[in-house]
C-alpha cells in the first residue's frame, strides 16, 4: 500500500492505482467517472454521458439562468421586506406604549389638579367666612347691634354648591381620562400587536409564494432536462443504428464481391490453357465454342397511321360537342351547319352531323375519320347509304 501513497496524492497519477486501494470516497468518484465516460449509446456512439451532461446543463443555464436569478432575487426581496416590516412595527409599538403612558400620566395629573381645586375652594370658603364674621361682629359692635345669624349659613351653602360643581367636573374629567387611558392601552397591547402579526403573515406569504415559484420552475427544468437528454439519446441511437446497417451492407457487398472474384477465378474461362488462350487471341474465340454468331437484325417498328390516343380522345370530345349542338337544330342541313362556326370541320363535322341525325356513321365518313387519324373503336356503327349526291368536304389530319 505504501507504494501507492504517492500515486494517490497526485490526481494525475491516481488512475494508475487499483480501485481496491482507493478510499470509499475515491472509489465512488471513480465509478461516477467511469459511468460518465461511457458512450451514451452502446454499439459505436462517439458521445459520452459526460459530454451530454455538459450540453444539457449549458442548455438549461442558457434557457433558465436569467429567470432563476430573478426568482432568487424575489425571495431575497420578500425576506428583507419581512424583516423591515417587523422592525417598523417594533418602533410603532414603542410609540404606542409611550403614548399610552403619556395619556395615563395626563389623567393622573388632571385628577390631582381637580382634587386640589376642591380643597382650595373649601379652604377659601373657610377663610372668607371667618373674615366676614369678624367684620360683621365689629360692625355690629360699633352700631350696638347684633350679627345676622343667616349670613354664615348662606356662605356655607354657597361653598358646598361650588364644591359640588368642582366635584362633578372632576368626575367627568376622571372618566374621560380613564377612557383615554383605556383606548391608548388597547392600541398599545391589542391593536398594534395584531397589526404587526397581520403584516408579518403577509410578508411570510410573499416569501412562500416566491419560493414556490422556484420550486415550480425546478420541476419544469427537470422535465426539460430529461426531454433534452432523451432527444440526444434518440438522435444518437438513430445514427448508431444507421451506421451499423451501413456497415452490414458494406460487409455484405464486400462478401458478394469476394464471391464473384472467386467465381471468376474458378470459371472455365479463367482455367483455359495457354494454347487455348493463344487460339482465342488469334481467332477471337475458343476452339470448342466456334466462331461467334452474327446478331439477328430486328425488324423496324411500323409507325401507326392513327394519331396518339390523347389526340383522338380530344377529337371525339369535339365531335360529340358539335353533335349535341346540331341536335338542337333538327331542320338545319349539313350545308347550313358547315359555316365555319362549329368546333370541328371536314370529316369530323360530317361525323358530328350523322351522329346527331342517325346515331351512325357512313362508311365514307368513317374512312374520312381514319384519314384524319381517328379510330372508331366501336364507338358507333357504320352503314352504306343509298346513292346520293356527293358533297365534297375537305379533310384535315390531326396533329
Amino acid at each position: 500500500m505504501s507504494k501507492y501513497t504517492a500515486l494517490l496524492k497526485n490526481p494525475a497519477t491516481r488512475a494508475a492505482v487499483k480501485t481496491k486501494f482507493l478510499t470509499p470516497k475515491q472509489q465512488k468518484q471513480r465509478a461516477l467517472n467511469t459511468a460518465l465516460d461511457a458512450p451514451i449509446v452502446s454499439g459505436g456512439s462517439g458521445i459520452t454521458r459526460r459530454q451530454v451532461a455538459k450540453q444539457r446543463e449549458a442548455y438549461i443555464t442558457t434557457k433558465y439562468g436569467a429567470s432563476d436569478a430573478a426568482l432568487k432575487t424575489n425571495v431575497t426581496t420578500a425576506a428583507n421586506q419581512q424583516k423591515d416590516t417587523g422592525q417598523w412595527y417594533d418602533a410603532y409599538l414603542k410609540d404606542l406604549a409611550a403614548h399610552r403612558a403619556n395619556v395615563q400620566q395626563t389623567g393622573v395629573d388632571a385628577n390631582a389638579q381637580i382634587a386640589g381645586l376642591g380643597q382650595g375652594i373649601q379652604s377659601l370658603a373657610n377663610v372668607d367666612n371667618q373674615a366676614q364674621a369678624t367684620a360683621m361682629a365689629k360692625d355690629a359692635a360699633s352700631r350696638g347691634a347684633t350679627v345676622n345669624p343667616d349670613v354664615a349659613g348662606t356662605n356655607d351653602k354657597a361653598a358646598m354648591i361650588r364644591q359640588a360643581l368642582v366635584a362633578s367636573f372632576g368626575g367627568a374629567l376622571a372618566g374621560q381620562n380613564a377612557a383615554s387611558t383605556n383606548y391608548a392601552d388597547n392600541l398599545a397591547h391589542v391593536v398594534g400587536p395584531g397589526q404587526k402579526l397581520t403584516a408579518l403573515n403577509v410578508a411570510a406569504a410573499a416569501i412562500d409564494k416566491a419560493k414556490q415559484k422556484i420550486t415550480d420552475q425546478a420541476a419544469v427544468k427537470g422535465a426539460d432536462r430529461s426531454a433534452f437528454q432523451a432527444n440526444i439519446v434518440n438522435s444518437e441511437l438513430k445514427a448508431v443504428t444507421a451506421a451499423q446497417l451501413l456497415g452490414q451492407k458494406t460487409a455484405s457487398a464486400k462478401s458478394v464481391a469476394t464471391i464473384k472474384a472467386k467465381a471468376q477465378t474458378n470459371s472455365p474461362a479463367a482455367q483455359k490453357t495457354k494454347a487455348q488462350n493463344d487460339y482465342f487471341a488469334k481467332h477471337g474465340y475458343y476452339p470448342p465454342t466456334g466462331p461467334p454468331k452474327s446478331a439477328k437484325s430486328k425488324a423496324p417498328k411500323v409507325k401507326s397511321k392513327y394519331s396518339a390516343n390523347s389526340v383522338q380522345t380530344s377529337a371525339w370530345q369535339k365531335i360529340e360537342q358539335a353533335a349535341a349542338i346540331i341536335r338542337q337544330h333538327p331542320a338545319m342541313t349539313f350545308k347550313q351547319v358547315d359555316d365555319g362556326s362549329a368546333p370541328v370541320s371536314g370529316a369530323q363535322l360530317r361525323a358530328a352531323f350523322e351522329i346527331a341525325r342517325t346515331g351512325r356513321l357512313t362508311h365514307s365518313t368513317a374512312a374520312g375519320l381514319h384519314t384524319d387519324g381517328i379510330q372508331l373503336k366501336g364507338r358507333y356503327k357504320t352503314f352504306q347509304p343509298k346513292p346520293i349526291v356527293n358533297i365534297p368536304y375537305p379533310t384535315a389530319r390531326l396533329k
